[in-house]
């Protein structure tokens, strides 16, 4: 795991998808009383379970998206204390899973003024829940956009030129085609931007560290005009 800001930490992970490899990235918040978050969780290995145990102890254990879940069952197996909260839907896609709460646009109390969140419902194939990590102003994604760079091998960088997504933050075409049926989407990825950060977490790709609101403020540009910069 590495350290990216006070009480911030990523671990990330081989991943791949449809064959392209496209890395996972699993996000640490460390809340008041050393209790953590564990947001989309990646295999845990010995030492990263060390350095979880290091920073705390795990209070919840989230799943922010359909499509991430793979991970979860053994993480909640790792540290049965933790409370389950998951992307709506999940329960029905993965009944095996332990229970939990789905999320809302509401934060629980356990992170109520440390994080704030909202359930991407236009993103229909994901449900996808966006964060923000307010002490630090970072913005967590999961699958709503990629960045994928030079860091990445060849193939991948070749399959994403191709979807003109390279060495830029961007939406998978399958994803802008899912946010453009649905109305409500507009109005969900502006709140987002609405919020305040500047830097942006996602699961797939190079962390954005400068100019984040104006890299996905153009990367969400097809659903019509959204907010500027603050």
């Amino acid at each position: 795991m590495r350290e990216i800001d006070q009480d911030l930490w990523v671990d990330e992970a081989p991943q791949r998808y449809r064959g392209v490899e496209i890395g996972t990235r699993m996000t640490v918040i460390r809340l008041a009383n050393d209790e953590l978050i564990l947001h989309n969780p990646v295999p845990l290995s010995a030492s990263t379970r060390d350095s979880i145990s290091a920073l705390g102890s795990v209070r919840a254990v989230i799943a922010a998206s359909l499509m991430h879940h793979m991970y979860v069952g053994p993480a909640l197996n790792a540290y049965p204390e933790a409370n389950f909260h998951f992307a709506p839907g999940l329960s029905e896609k993965r009944p095996d899973l332990p229970q939990g709460s789905a999320l809302t646009d509401s934060p629980p109390d356990g992170w109520r003024g440390v994080l704030e969140q909202k359930v991407i419902t236009g993103f229909s194939a994901a449900n996808e829940v966006a964060f923000l990590h307010t002490p630090t102003r970072t913005l967590v994604l999961t699958d709503l956009a990629f960045h994928i760079g030079p860091g990445f091998p060849w193939f991948t960088r070749m399959v994403f030129r191709l979807l003109r997504l390279t060495a830029r933050v961007g939406v998978a075409p399958d994803i802008r085609r899912d946010l453009q049926r649905h109305p409500q989407s507009k109005q969900e990825i502006a709140q987002v931007l609405s919020w305040e950060f500047d830097r942006v977490v996602l699961a797939h790709g190079a962390i954005v560290e400068a100019e984040a609101r104006e890299a996905l403020v153009q990367a969400f540009s097809f659903l019509g005009e959204l907010p500027g910069p603050a």
